[in-house]
């Protein structure tokens, strides 16, 4: 098909400007690709000088054109178009602006790559922003970050902003909420922009709420509800108060005395508390009292609080804090322990032994320890210090001991004085007395009686002992001694030996005794046993040549001792030759004469148990020189 004229006309008219402009770029612009609708939009395509020929398009369809200096458009009543030589611009608007009128618009040179476009589209307020989770409250543990919360616009062009607000407990007032879109983060899909809000909260943030907004050049739109946050915090460590007074970690309580006492600790949600005793009794209350019975001096009890956390998005958590009270226990001095040496006392009635020392020790445990030992003594004579010291055992008593402390507990009364004491007696022991017995004198074959007096000792059970000392034999174990059938060899020195045994406190027994001594006199009648003559110890007639030296022996046994006389009692019984008192006496006749000296000797002995005793013997001196025997014994 051939060309018409006027067509190859401007071709060539065309054709001859290519080599001009082609080195020109054209530029189609708007003030916003945004439309509002049922607005006008103003676009300008900035063309090369001496531009004969422009095309507009609308997605690819023409909406206007510029030939040769005249302007033609499609629809007038979508499209105005003008053209501005000295600017060398065209102006297009687009009339009431539909969703029709959304697309890509160009300007082009024909028959060139000279070409520019835009793409327009119709704007979306946003209408509404939606706050997950869907729930009134959201518990998050304190200073956690967690990613959970979102705020989700609805369709908007511009794509949607969001903005992030912590109310702080004041929903009735937005000045003073607090911006935190910068813990935020967003995405947009399809005109729709999804913000995920990251939050670490602090207890500071407890009760506040959450909210967003959405905007995208339309105004605000404030999410559809409030997000309350509550915090979980874990326990904090726990408090110990006594009447509301917090007393630390340490106190000093008194025996047997009730104390209260309370614990506290805080945390969301609010702690459960627990007491956890030293004998692993648990007690679950905030308030306790107890009472220290037993005479120790520290105990420890743990206060517990514990807590179960349970986040909206994640699993349970269980955490504790605990406090440890140490208890200083304050008790009065218990009553006192004595001992003497190693031995303990157990009775409060003490043996000590008379005249001699006795040194007691004695102990009181208390806390805090005790500060003074007194002793009080018989007629109120004071000794300090935890021994008593006797010099000699003397008087029963009483002996009384006080003990004190001073107990500074932590609770009211604060200061107090213990105080303990223990009485004491003595009982005293002092060995038994013997009385003195006279010395005895009995008679031979006679009977013996003697009883052993004493005086009691303590203790009074008494034990006798007689012994004949010259023979060390004991003859007796009763108080009285009985011989029935006394002897000669029975004489002697006795004993009287009395025991008892003491046995003080703190000591073994101790045997005590007094003895007595007394004479044994064994008397008897006088009996001669031998009356003889020197030389003629067997005969009873003495014969001897004259003027021989005669020596005449007197032998007895008597006690006491006899009066013993030798007499020639041919001369008449006054004659005496000898006597004195002993047991044996003698004579001597030198040169015996007939005349004077013959005759019938006698001895006599006599004592205070018998009458005279005589024995005879007869001396006949010879006047010749030869002996003569003979013998004759008279006992008169």
């Amino acid at each position: 098909m051939g060309l018409s004229l006027l067509t190859i006309a401007l071709w060539l008219t065309h054709s001859s400007f290519i080599k001009e402009i082609s080195s020109c770029n054209i530029t189609l612009a708007a003030k916003t690709n945004l439309v509002d609708l049922g607005s006008s939009v103003f676009l300008t395509c900035q063309v090369c000088p001496s531009t004969t020929f422009t095309n507009f398009y609308h997605n690819n369809s023409k909406i206007a054109e510029y030939k040769l200096g005249q302007i033609s458009v499609q629809s007038l009543s979508l499209y105005t178009l003008t053209y501005d030589a000295e600017a060398e611009k065209f102006n297009l608007t687009l009339k009431n602006y539909t969703h029709s009128s959304d697309g890509n618009y160009s300007c082009s040179i024909p028959f060139t790559t000279n070409i520019s476009s835009l793409t327009l589209e119709h704007s979306v307020p946003v209408t509404f922003v939606t706050l997950t989770p869907a729930t009134p409250t959201i518990s998050v543990l304190q200073d956690v970050a967690t990613s959970v919360i979102k705020c989700i616009s609805s369709e908007g062009r511009p794509t949607p902003a969001i903005t992030w607000y912590l109310d702080k407990n004041t929903p009735s007032d937005d000045t003073n909420d607090v911006n935190i879109t910068a813990t935020s983060s967003s995405e947009t899909t399809g005109d729709v922009t999804t913000s995920t809000l990251t939050i670490t909260a602090t207890v500071e943030d407890q009760g506040s709420s959450i909210y967003c907004k959405a905007s995208n050049g339309y105004g605000h739109i404030i999410s559809n509800v409030r997000l309350n946050i509550n915090v979980l915090v874990f326990p904090s460590r726990p408090i110990i108060l006594h009447k509301s007074v917090i007393i630390g970690e340490n106190i000093s309580v008194i025996l047997n005395r009730t104390v209260s006492l309370e614990c506290n600790s805080s945390g969301n949600p609010r702690p459960n508390i627990s007491w956890l005793l030293s004998t692993g009794y648990v007690i679950n209350n905030t308030f306790i009292e107890l009472k220290w019975e037993k005479r120790v001096n520290t105990d420890m009890i743990t206060c517990t609080a514990t807590s179960a956390l349970q986040p909206t998005f994640g699993t349970t958590l269980t955490r504790s804090n605990t406090t440890d009270l140490w208890i200083t226990i304050l008790y009065s001095p218990s009553p006192p322990t004595c001992s003497i040496g190693d031995k303990l006392i157990t009775a409060n009635t003490i043996r000590a032994i008379k005249n001699e020392p006795m040194n007691m020790n004695c102990t009181s445990k208390s806390n805090p320890p005790p500060t003074s030992y007194l002793w009080t003594l018989p007629g109120g004579i004071k000794q300090d210090g935890q021994q008593l010291t006797i010099q000699r055992v003397l008087l029963e008593g009483p002996y009384t001991l006080d003990v004190n402390n001073v107990m500074n507990s932590t609770l009211l009364p604060q200061v107090i004085t213990g105080h303990a004491n223990i009485i004491f007696t003595l009982d005293i022991l002092f060995p038994v007395a013997v009385h003195s017995i006279e010395n005895k004198t009995v008679l031979k074959n006679q009977a013996l009686s003697v009883t052993c007096l004493y005086t009691l000792g303590n203790p009074p059970e008494t034990t006798f002992t007689w012994i004949h000392v010259n023979t060390s034999r004991v003859v007796g174990r009763q108080q009285s001694l009985a011989l029935p059938n006394i002897q000669t060899t029975d004489e002697g020195f006795y004993k009287c030996r009395v025991n008892n045994t003491m046995t003080p406190t703190g000591c073994c027994a101790l045997p005590a005794y007094d003895e007595t001594i007394f004479y044994v006199d064994v008397q008897y009648a006088v009996d001669i046993t031998r009356f003889y003559a020197s030389g003629f110890e067997h005969s009873q007639i003495i014969t001897v040549n004259e003027n021989e030296t005669v020596i005449l022996y007197c032998d007895s046994e008597g006690d006491p001792l006899p009066s013993m006389l030798l007499i020639n009692n041919t001369r008449g019984e006054n004659d005496l030759l000898s006597g004195k008192y002993y047991n044996t006496i003698s004579a001597y006749i030198p040169h015996a004469r007939c005349e004077y000296d013959i005759g019938i000797y006698q001895c006599r002995a006599n004592n205070t148990h018998n009458k005279v005793q005589q024995v005879h013997r007869d001396l006949l001196p010879l006047c010749h020189r030869h002996l003569k025997f003979g013998r004759k014994l008279t006992v008169v």
